[in-house]
């Protein structure tokens, strides 16, 4: 029974832990987003006219800005600099 009360807390601080994660992650990404001065900083953001900006958005155009959109962008040595 102590192994398993052991196994069931190593499980709870691994969600615990990856909760944080996630939600560094989505500051961080709010941040970058914010910081981006034009319309179209991803690809599920919706410009001006309200049309959704898919592959005109900076995130999918080479060169020049790139925002972070999805959790996928932000590595490990970004979410280690992001203030606590």
């Amino acid at each position: 029974m102590r192994v398993l009360s052991q196994g069931l807390g190593v499980a709870l601080l691994c969600l615990a832990l990856l909760a944080l994660i996630v939600i560094a992650q989505r500051g961080i990404i709010a941040q970058s987003i914010a910081a981006y001065g034009g319309s179209c900083p991803c690809e599920y953001s919706t410009d001006v006219a309200g049309n959704q900006c898919g592959g005109r958005s900076a995130w999918s155009r080479s060169g020049g800005a790139e925002p972070l959109c999805y959790h996928s962008d932000i590595t490990m040595e970004r979410l280690r600099r992001a203030p606590h």
